[in-house]
C-alpha cells in the first residue's frame, strides 16, 4: 500500500473513533450499536446524522483522483503490483469498493465523467440504506423511511437564528436519540418551553 494512503486511511480511523466518542460523549450515549454506528455515517438525507467515516472517505477521493489524473490509461503489468505503487493502491482501492460495497467503480466511471467522489460516495450511501433497511425491525424501518422524506430533515440543517427557532441541548439530544432509534436519555419533556403547554 502506498504510504500516504496507508496513513489516511489509519489516521482516518483514529478520527472515527475519536469523533464516535465525542458524539457518544455529548449524546449520553456509552457506546454505538453496529446500526446507531451506521446511522451515524449516513448521510442527512438517508435517514442518517452526516457523519461519514474518514477511513472510507479518504479511499473515495484517492480512487476519484487517479481516476482524473488518467491513471486508467496506464498499462497495467500481469500480474498486477502487490508493492506499495499507486498503481497498487488504486487496484486495491477498487478491491474495498466492490468487496465492501457490491459497487464497480467502472461502472460509475462509464456514467460520470467528473464529481466522482459525490457519485461513489451516494452510491455507498444509497447501498448502505437498502442494507440497513433490510435488518430493521418495522417500527424502526418507518422511522428509518419518514426520516428521508422531503423536509424531514430540515431540522437537522437549519441554522438557529433565533430563541424561537433554536433547540435547548436538552431537546437537540433528545431528537437525535430518537433519530438513531434510542430511549430519551432522561425524563420526556413535560410541556413545550414555548407556550407550556
Amino acid at each position: 500500500h502506498h504510504p500516504s494512503v496507508l496513513f489516511a486511511s489509519y489516521s482516518g480511523k483514529i478520527f472515527d473513533s475519536i469523533l464516535q466518542s465525542a458524539l457518544g460523549s455529548l449524546l449520553h450515549i456509552d457506546t454505538f450499536s453496529d446500526v446507531e454506528a451506521v446511522l451515524l455515517s449516513l448521510q442527512i438525507s438517508c435517514g442518517g446524522l452526516g457523519f461519514p467515516e474518514t477511513s472510507s472517505l479518504s479511499k473515495i477521493a484517492f480512487l476519484a483522483a487517479c481516476h482524473e489524473s488518467g491513471i486508467d490509461a496506464l498499462p497495467v503489468p500481469d500480474p498486477p503490483p502487490t508493492d506499495d505503487s499507486i498503481i497498487s493502491e488504486y487496484i486495491s482501492s477498487k478491491e474495498w469498493l466492490s468487496s465492501s460495497h457490491n459497487i464497480s467503480f467502472s461502472d460509475i466511471t462509464s456514467h460520470h465523467t467528473s464529481r466522482l467522489q459525490h457519485y461513489v460516495s451516494e452510491a455507498i450511501n444509497h447501498q448502505t440504506f437498502q442494507q440497513l433497511e433490510l435488518q430493521l425491525s418495522p417500527i424502526l424501518q418507518a422511522r428509518l423511511i419518514s426520516s428521508t422524506q422531503p423536509s424531514a430533515s430540515a431540522w437537522l440543517l437549519a441554522i438557529p437564528r433565533s430563541p424561537d427557532t433554536t433547540f435547548t441541548n436538552d431537546e437537540f439530544i433528545t431528537l437525535i436519540h430518537h433519530r438513531l432509534g434510542r430511549p430519551p436519555p432522561g425524563p420526556l419533556l413535560q410541556s413545550c418551553g414555548n407556550c407550556h403547554h
